[in-house]
Order: C-alpha cells, then structure tokens, then sequence
C-alpha cells in the first residue's frame, strides 16, 4: 500500500518543529519549577524521529497502516508522543511541520498547529502558509507596467475553522493550482486589487477555509528599496 503522505523519504525534504506549554505551579513551588514542569527535549526529539521511523518502515514493507494520511494524521501522532511523555507538565502542544516540495509552484509549505489537552485531545488552532508563489502579472498604471508582465511574489496563510472537525482539510495544492491559472491571464491596476482577488479566490475555496492572510510583492517596483508590497486578511464571511 502507498500512503497519502509519508514521511521521511529520500525525495522528500521537511522539518518539524514542536513546542510544549508547561502548566504553571504556584509560588510556593517556585524554586522547584525547572524540574517539575520541564521536558526532556532531547527525549522528544528522539521519540518523535523514532515515531517517524517505524512508521516509514511500516510502509516500505507493505503494510495497511503505513505512513501518514496527510499532515494531520502526522500532526496528531506526534502532539500524542509529546503528551504522553510530558505528562501533567504541558496543557498544550504546537507543532510546526514544513514540507517545501509539497507545493511545486510555490518554494514552502507550512502547518502550524495547536493542540489543546484533553481528553480527548483537540484542535485548538491552524495556520497552512503558502510561501513565495512566483508568477508574470500585468499589473500598475503606467504605460510600461500595461505593455510587459512583471514578477510577483506571493505569500499566503489560510486560518483554517478548527471547530468543523468532521471538516476534511481543503487541497491545497489544488487551490494554489486554481488560483494561478485564474489571475495569471488577468491584469491589474493596483496591488491591491490584485490581493483582494487573491484572498476572495482562496477564502470560498473551502468550507474549512475561516480567512485569509495574502501579501504581494513587487521586487522591480523601485529603484531604492528591495520592494513594494500589500498585505490583506480577510474573513471568509465578508464574501458569502
């Protein structure tokens, strides 16, 4: 069987970051808080490669249950390792997964992920970014900027609607791949436009799709400064 989304092999290239929120104790116990509510990250971070491992393993031997389903299944797995081995010293764990051949057009993928203890465990917060999408636009008001398409460089989160748990998760690749055969064709005559129609576009892309964060930056817009840019976030409600 060939998994959905497996982790690690040698074509695919990731990191994974993982973060605990440590439950404070009173005053009193002040003294003893870098024991009692500390982790062992090392101990983390072995027990996560471990995690990865087996189950990679798992898959090149064929097995039904190999790999991971997608990035959520692998989040999940992980903030479950990190619980187990805190204990009562987390309420809560982030982890930051970064894949950046998940997206060919676009030169980084990113989930960034809260999970709040339970039980059960739940989704308490996600954020998928979309970094640098590079394409042509016709897009200003002077009549050089009408004639040629310049490069433009685009960056998006979407801030996904944890509370539609039964939801599943849109595909991204396929919405970044819908975006851009929608406004490479086009042109426009302001950055801003051009944004706005970026987060519309991405915002009804999914019932799971809470808003949108997009910014565009134009690097040959000025002679003195690295670029121009237009940042925009936006609520999915504000176009229904």
């Amino acid at each position: 069987m060939t998994s959905v989304f497996a982790l690690p092999s040698s074509s695919t290239l990731f990191f994974l970051a993982t973060v605990l929120t440590t439950n404070s104790r009173s005053s009193k116990y002040l003294y003893r808080v870098n024991v009692l509510d500390s982790v062992h990250y090392g101990h983390l971070t072995k027990t996560i490669s471990t995690l990865i491992k087996e189950r990679s393993s798992e898959e090149e031997a064929g097995e039904r249950s190999s790999g991971f389903a997608d990035a959520d299944d692998l989040i999940q797995a992980v903030s479950e390792r990190a619980f187990d081995l805190a204990g009562d010293a987390a309420s809560e764990v982030r982890v930051v997964l970064g894949v950046p051949k998940m997206i060919l057009l676009a030169s980084g993928f990113s989930v960034d992920t809260t999970i709040a203890k339970g039980p059960p465990h739940f989704m308490s917060s996600k954020n998928v970014s979309v970094n640098d999408i590079v394409l042509p636009v016709i897009i200003g008001v002077n009549p050089p900027e009408r004639e040629e398409k310049q490069r433009v460089i685009i960056n998006i989160t979407f801030h996904e609607n944890t509370e539609l748990s039964q939801v599943k998760s849109p595909d991204y690749k396929q919405i970044v791949s819908g975006l851009c055969k929608e406004i490479e064709p086009t042109s426009y005559l302001t950055l801003e436009k051009f944004v706005m129609e970026i987060v519309r576009f991405c915002c009804l892309s999914s019932d799971k799709v809470a808003g949108v964060t997009a910014r565009a930056q134009k690097p040959s817009a000025l002679s003195f400064a690295q670029s121009s840019g237009v940042q925009i976030t936006r609520t999915r409600e504000i176009f229904l």
